[in-house]
């Protein structure tokens, strides 16, 4: 082995880790400015969520002043019922009522 390429390599793995120090820096500092979230704040939150199963869930989630009732499985998501506009707790569907708008849900399979 020539004694250039036994030098280089420390050399190499030394640049490698200073590279990766100054990155991890980097986004450290970015992520604190808040670089890459939206101007005016979240938009969406998830209000409850429920399990119904082992991998299914029902979620009641709010965007932008509108309520949706959805239907997560590993399938994919279904809208059960949306309400609009910004209303108090007690007119948000509850999660206990999930048996009868899933029932009126045209996409219900259960019998």
């Amino acid at each position: 082995m020539p004694i250039d390429s036994v030098g280089s390599l420390p050399f190499t793995i030394l640049a490698l880790a200073t590279v990766l120090v100054l990155a991890w820096f980097v986004v450290r500092i970015l992520a604190r400015l808040g670089v890459g979230k939206s101007a005016g704040g979240t938009r969406m939150r998830i209000i409850q969520s429920l399990p119904v199963g082992t991998r299914e869930r029902i979620v009641l989630l709010e965007f932008d002043g509108k309520h949706y009732l959805l239907g997560v499985t590993t399938g994919g998501i279904s809208v059960l019922e949306r309400r609009v506009g910004s209303a108090p707790d007690d007119a948000v569907p509850a999660l206990s009522d999930i048996e009868s708008i899933a029932s009126q849900n045209p996409h219900n399979t259960s019998g």
